[in-house]
């Protein structure tokens, strides 16, 4: 399977990592009030200076972070907001939900947060399998 940023992933040791494979599952999602491509844009892509602890910290940020369980993922939304009061302008104000078919990439397993990595397909279109389920955070407070 050619995966999205199949280059730069191809330059880092053990990316995607061996346990990452294609899933058919429900799954949540951060993304923006219209869910548009600026939704699935991972972390490497969006702040291409950042800098990165190692190479598993670097093949992570090429993936789009994902979770299985949305009570989880809310949870994981407000501890990042409290520490960063602004991060809904990179996140999104809002949780989707969408189903992943074998097609649309590979996820790493989810950890105890219920939070996974989803490398995307080169031919995938996440775009059209996410809608908000719930809004987060209201842009205004």
């Amino acid at each position: 399977m050619c995966l999205k940023y199949q280059q730069e992933i191809a330059r880092i040791s053990n990316c995607p990592p061996t346990d990452a494979r294609p899933c058919q599952r429900r799954v949540f999602r951060f993304v923006h009030s219209v869910v548009d491509e600026r939704s699935f844009v991972p972390v490497a892509k969006l702040d291409p200076a950042r800098q990165f602890r190692n190479d598993h910290a670097y093949c992570s940020a090429h993936a789009l972070s994902m979770f299985s369980i949305q009570d989880k993922a809310k949870a994981r939304y407000a501890e990042l907001l409290k520490r960063h009061k602004l991060i809904y302008k990179t996140l999104g104000t809002c949780l989707a939900a969408g189903n992943l078919i074998p097609e649309d990439g590979k996820a790493t397993s989810p950890d105890g947060g219920g939070h996974f990595d989803f490398f995307e397909a080169a031919g995938a279109n996440l775009c059209a399998k996410f809608e908000i389920v719930e809004v987060l955070h209201d842009e205004g407070t």
